[in-house]
């Protein structure tokens, strides 16, 4: 997981504590695994079966 400096510099001036924005971050993470495992499914399921 990659922390943008961008996005830690903002919440820690917004006093984000560091726990919420890793957890924030591993929800994102999840939510971009979800979806590329979801395309990839569906990709797979409408691949021809080899006869």
């Amino acid at each position: 997981m990659l922390l943008v400096p961008q996005l830690l510099r903002a919440a820690r001036l917004m006093r984000v504590p560091d726990d919420i924005v890793l957890s924030l971050h591993a929800l994102v993470d999840i939510e971009r695994a979800v979806y590329d495992l979801r395309a990839a499914l569906f990709h797979v399921s409408t691949v021809p079966a080899a006869a």
